[in-house]
């Protein structure tokens, strides 16, 4: 096998690193950080597993017969305020930590790197809630969920839709003990930008980095607002903070794959697909409020039933799969026009002259920043805006 497909599709779910007999794949970083499997000839014997897995010649249809409903939630203000939206996840989690299950979702190691864990406990749970807007390392966890699988135990998988469709197409058979959540998903970013942005913070304040935030809510729950807690103080709102976010909300540094995903729709791979609820105020504005609302699509017969059971802890409304419309459920996100300008700069000159030019730290930047924040804390103007942009 020379090669599985082509490296603009990859999509470096891991799924046939996972699979492989042999060990002759390796999931390796390029220029940009994302991995990308490497095959060892002298071991590889051309068995065809990792194609058999390789979701870029597998479509991603939904349940037959079954039709999608469409959900605005929200879970308690104490919940919402250390979640990215409504606290959908920490709901789903709960019932299965409640019933001695295992919980797979993305979070930080010991060195601030994004990788997927496997968790049993509320502390190791909590360590993945939040939004990180970076490409998780999967390592070995499709392995390790299929063993907790065959051992009868409950878990719940969270990730990207190719994450979901990579262990999917990994285990090769439905388990009734394995729930999948994917996300509304707007790509992934480099890891390797986020850990020269972390360098680059850390070297900014003077001090270590204990907790980043990319969804930090003091300002409200709309846009990038992050957090950085250091040793000796917390900083919010810098324009130096938000660059990260910036690059990544604008596809200047995403896995190239993501221009091209066939996940951008409506048929998922998942039994439930979760993200933030943009538009609850055009459809639903007394449902709306600073905190958060998630949207919930349930996508299988058994998302709906895990649903029943944790429904009655969460505020919902019913909504029509009109009412649900995200860019993200409609098409890729297209190339950014200055994105090879940035990584020349990157490469080159370094992570603070790249946002310089490209990451939104400049006089521009600082204007529009004061005029956003003039917008949240204005509730009329706010509306306003919201109204007529």
């Amino acid at each position: 096998m020379e090669q599985i497909c082509a490296k603009s599709e990859c999509y470096g779910c891991g799924a046939c690193y996972n699979i492989c007999p042999t060990g002759a794949i390796r999931m390796v970083p390029d220029e940009e950080g994302f991995l990308y499997p490497k095959i060892d000839q002298s071991k590889c014997t051309d068995c065809g597993k990792c194609k058999s897995v390789c979701q870029v010649y597998h479509d991603s249809p939904l349940e037959e017969n079954f039709n999608q409903r469409y959900f605005a939630v929200k879970h308690s203000d104490k919940i919402r305020k250390t979640s990215s939206s409504g606290g959908l996840f920490t709901a789903l989690s709960d019932y299965f930590l409640e019933n001695e299950g295992f919980i797979v979702g993305a979070g930080y190691d010991d060195n601030f790197k994004v990788v997927h864990k496997l968790v049993s406990d509320e502390k190791g749970r909590n360590s993945l809630r939040g939004s990180k807007y970076v490409q998780s390392d999967m390592k070995d966890i499709y392995l390790k969920v299929g063993d907790l699988l065959d051992g009868g135990n409950l878990v719940l998988f969270t990730g990207t839709p190719c994450q979901v469709e990579g262990l999917n197409l990994f285990l090769q058979k439905d388990y009734k003990n394995l729930t999948t959540v994917d996300l509304v998903c707007h790509g992934v970013g480099s890891p390797k930008v986020f850990d020269s942005f972390l360098k680059y913070i850390q070297e900014k304040a003077g001090d270590k980095l204990v907790n980043y935030n990319f969804r930090d809510k003091k300002l409200g729950w709309r846009g990038y607002n992050v957090s950085a807690e250091y040793k000796n103080k917390k900083v919010t709102s810098k324009l130096w903070l938000k660059s990260f976010n910036y690059l990544f909300s604008k596809n200047i540094i995403n896995r190239p794959s993501c221009n091209t995903c066939k996940h951008f729709s409506y048929n998922r791979f998942s039994d439930i697909t979760i993200g933030d609820y943009w538009g609850v105020e055009k459809y639903y504005p007394d449902f709306e409020d600073s905190l958060g609302v998630s949207l919930l699509m349930i996508n299988t017969a058994k998302g709906k039933k895990l649903y029943k059971q944790i429904k009655d802890d969460l505020t919902q409304r019913k909504i029509r799969k009109e009412e649900s419309k995200q860019n993200s459920l409609i098409r890729q996100p297209k190339k950014s026009k200055v994105r090879d300008e940035f990584w020349n700069y990157f490469r080159n000159r370094g992570y603070k002259v790249a946002i310089k030019k490209h990451g939104n730290y400049n006089y521009k930047g600082f204007i529009q920043d004061i005029l956003r924040r003039i917008v949240i804390h204005n509730p009329f103007i706010s509306k306003l805006y919201r109204k007529f942009r």
